[in-house]
């Protein structure tokens, strides 16, 4: 199973199952060679994102003695056929699950392909919730990484003064004699009158703020 971003490749999600760590990192090798065999780059985009695809049926003659891909991976391996679910394909990225067939299970029958229909749905919507997940972990770490580059101590508060983000500045501020203090993850101002009325302002300026705010957090 492989996730690439577009349009540099880089690896997003990657797992593989049955092969020793010898023949993965051989893998690369027999890239271009495995892609001719599709047809060539155009060819594989236009493959239909619904329905597997079976090497074996649209390219009869992939496993012949001229090809590195054949002689040098498939068929050490006793791989006879490769079906492939795409899940992704867009200007951003491109996904999808290769399963190879071993020799010893036979050709791959109309059942495993209709097996393959019936995973391929659920394929596509993991990888979607995945990029959403990806997306906002890497959200989160430009935002952190930007408020701890300022020497502006910034903290973000929930509507009992509980601390829900404190940047870098923040964090040294509190270990210093400052005013401030942070006690059980709250935000304090050393004196109970000054903490109440505190905790009056957060709750108001909670109360105001937009439904629709999103910071990352």
């Amino acid at each position: 199973m492989s996730l690439q971003a577009l349009p540099a490749g880089v690896p997003i999600l990657q797992a593989s199952s049955g092969l020793s760590p010898e023949w993965l990192a051989r893998m690369p090798k027999f890239s271009g060679d495995f892609i001719e065999r599709w047809g060539g780059h155009a060819r594989i985009a236009a493959l239909p994102l619904s329905e597997p695809a079976l090497l074996s049926r649209g390219y009869a003659n992939w496993a012949n003695a001229e090809s590195r891909y054949w002689r040098e991976w498939a068929q050490p391996l006793g791989i006879c056929d490769i079906m492939a679910l795409g899940m992704l394909r867009d200007a951003t990225a491109v996904g999808s699950i290769i399963l190879a067939r071993h020799d010893s299970r036979g050709p791959i029958d109309e059942e495993t392909i209709a097996l393959g229909r019936t995973i391929l749905p659920h394929a596509q919507r993991s990888i979607a919730i995945s990029r959403v997940l990806e997306t906002h972990r890497l959200g989160l770490a430009s935002f952190r990484a930007a408020m701890d580059q300022l020497s502006t101590a910034i903290t973000m508060l929930g509507e009992s003064r509980a601390i829900l983000y404190a940047n870098r500045a923040a964090l040294d501020l509190f270990a210093s004699s400052s005013p401030l203090t942070r006690q059980k993850d709250r935000l304090g101002l050393g004196q109970s009158e000054l903490d109440r009325r505190l905790g009056g302002i957060v709750r108001a300026s909670a109360q105001s703020m937009s439904p629709g705010a999103d910071i990352p957090l």
